[in-house]
């Protein structure tokens, strides 16, 4: 999805080869839910693209993994909690076992902590800082999962001391 998003970009994908594309295209899909590395731009990725790496960076890695986020496994649930609820299923189901209720309301609880800590650093931030919403978002989003991909931040902000290199 990265590489089809910014295939064109001449700030990100745009100058590369094809093979350095696909490489690029794998290795960003795969960094916000990891480690923060980047072998492009960030700050000069299409806001769709800042988009898909917000919601990486907010689902993050394996249960097991290091990374932060609020973890695949909460996000599988996510999935499996709606599709029950649409069928008017009272359980749910995954690989020949059910989750409790127990496990969806921890999961549910998760998610809407998580997306209300976000949403108020974000407001916070709005508030502090004048600039992009997109960028302040992206930053908000990168620190909550841990990831330290940076986007496009304004002069003001490294003079002030805000954002440490």
């Amino acid at each position: 999805m990265f590489g089809l998003l910014e295939w064109q970009n001449p700030e990100t994908l745009g100058p590369l080869n094809v093979v350095e594309k696909l490489w690029a295209s794998w290795f960003q899909g795969t960094t916000p839910r990891t480690a923060g590395f980047n072998t492009i731009n960030t700050g000069g990725m299409h806001d769709s693209t800042s988009l898909l790496t917000m919601t990486l960076m907010l689902v993050g890695g394996g249960s097991t993994s290091t990374a932060g986020g609020i973890k695949v496994t909460t996000l599988f649930v996510l999935l499996l909690a709606t599709i029950a609820f649409f069928r008017r299923q009272t359980t749910l189901h995954a690989f020949g076992r059910s989750l409790g209720l127990d496990e969806v309301v921890k999961v549910l609880a998760l998610t809407t902590i998580s997306m209300l800590l976000i949403l108020t650093g974000v407001f916070v931030m709005t508030i502090n800082h004048d600039g992009q919403f997109t960028d302040i978002a992206f930053e908000v989003t990168s620190a909550f999962g841990t990831v330290g991909l940076r986007g496009e931040l304004p002069a003001s902000w490294m003079a002030s001391g805000a954002a440490s290199s």
